[in-house]
């Protein structure tokens, strides 16, 4: 979706599950290997009916993080505290998540 701001993703390949998918797409977007995937996820549904699963990753350190991004993909990236993110154009699957995170990231 051009012109919003979300996290890294991506989708699970054939053959993979949701936790090989994520932490490949982790480690190919962040470069670097992933730290973890919790098990907590959240589904939203698109306008389309296009069903994004989202998972958490804590990260304790961006010191390994050297991002990735792909040039027809990402047209910039930044580190983000929770109130400048409240203030950017978000996908709304992020966005949403984000709501239902909202009382957990107040002290972000």
């Amino acid at each position: 979706m051009p012109h919003v701001w979300s996290p890294p993703g991506g989708k699970v390949e054939d053959g993979e599950t949701w936790w090989e998918g994520a932490t490949r797409e982790f480690h190919e977007e962040m470069g670097c290997p992933c730290p973890g995937v919790s098990n907590a996820q959240w589904d939203y549904t698109g306008p389309r009916g296009v069903v994004f699963r989202t998972h958490v990753v804590p990260v304790a350190s961006t010191d390994c993080v050297r991002p990735n991004p792909l040039p027809d993909e990402v047209a910039a990236w930044g580190w983000f505290g929770r109130r400048l993110v409240a203030r950017l154009p978000l996908h709304p699957g992020f966005a949403a998540f984000l709501a239902v995170l909202d009382p957990f990231t107040k002290e972000m």
